[in-house]
């Protein structure tokens, strides 16, 4: 559609499928927009070009068939722990899973979701720590990780529409750093 052209869907399935069923079920929904046998070292921007804009991908190597569109994600993408309680305190950024460098291309996701308890996302903690400072704050402070190598290429967030995520994205992106540097959390500033 006009104004999607250059988007682009990243689904991380946390695998719970089973069957082989359900994982070309959850692969043939996406129809003809879906990457089958994706190859990192090639662009986005050519896949983008032939109409693939879906890429989906297990933690689940069992379910790994990248023939039918069901890509592994430890070798697509590194990212750090998700549990976070605590939208006083920086998110866990110690390394999760996924590559860890190399010449090999990979996406470095940062999971930035404050929960009340494991798996329940809270609207309160996600309107705190979706603020364009903290999130400015807490993207450096991933990207100084060893695993993503100054980068990071997705955000992973609960209640986008809580806070202030698409003005602390564009920052991100466009590596202001005019952040409240007291803004990170409530023991230390995001700067030394």
């Amino acid at each position: 559609e006009n104004g999607q052209e250059y988007e682009f869907l990243l689904i991380q399935i946390e695998d719970y499928l089973k069957t082989d069923v359900g994982i070309a079920l959850a692969c043939n929904v996406w129809g003809d927009k879906l990457i089958t046998n994706f190859d990192s070292s090639k662009p986005l921007g050519d896949y983008i070009g032939d109409g693939k804009r879906v890429l989906i991908m297990t933690h689940d190597r069992s379910h790994v068939n990248a023939a039918i569109g069901m890509h592994n994600s430890h070798a697509l993408l590194s990212e750090n722990e998700y549990e976070w309680y605590n939208a006083g305190q920086a998110p866990d950024y110690t390394y999760r899973r996924g590559p860890r460098g190399g010449n090999q291309r990979y996406a470095r996701m940062m999971n930035y979701f404050c929960q009340d308890n494991p798996g329940f996302g809270s609207e309160d903690k996600s309107k705190r720590v979706n603020a364009r400072d903290r999130m400015q704050c807490h993207a450096d402070e991933f990207k100084k990780q060893d695993y993503a190598k100054g980068i990071i290429n997705v955000m992973m967030i609960d209640f986008y529409e809580l806070g202030n995520v698409m003005s602390g994205q564009e920052a991100i992106r466009n590596e202001l750093a005019d952040y409240d540097q007291r803004a990170c959390d409530n023991l230390r500033p995001c700067k030394t």
